[in-house]
């Protein structure tokens, strides 16, 4: 194991790095939708959401899923791909606003960093890199 770390590359620590720190936002974002469930099914409502109280929990699964998979590099690929799906539609329903500029932003950053995954897979040190 020690020799191993050792052999790693820069690219790799970068990859890996860049898949935690996207992974972080959706994760905590998952934990809030859990921790203030209904506050965030009340501002669903509020922003005509239909089924708020179930997307509220599916939302909150594929945060979650969708991070622990970041992080650990499993279906990697796969997981960025339904991430950034999900930013692009709670863009879409609630970032289009003019007081909402900053968020909107952010959340096409992170698309264009969910990409990047998408583009170019986990990096070695994840459980795709170990297989190969």
């Amino acid at each position: 194991m020690i020799y191993y770390l050792t052999m790693l590359d820069r690219d790799s620590l970068l990859a890996m790095a860049g898949r935690l720190l996207l992974a972080l936002i959706f994760i905590a974002s998952a934990f809030g939708k859990v921790t203030e469930f209904e506050k965030t099914v009340l501002f669903m409502e509020a922003h005509g959401v239909p089924l708020a109280a179930l997307l509220c929990v599916l939302a909150a699964l594929v945060e979650g899923a969708g991070g622990i998979a970041l992080v650990v590099g499993y279906q990697t690929r796969l997981a960025a791909a339904a991430l950034a799906v999900f930013v692009t539609a709670s863009t879409i329903i609630f970032h289009l606003s003019p007081d909402q500029r900053i968020d909107l932003l952010r959340n096409l950053a992170v698309i264009g960093g969910l990409l990047q995954v998408m583009a170019w897979g986990p990096g070695d040190i994840s459980m795709e890199g170990r297989r190969s």
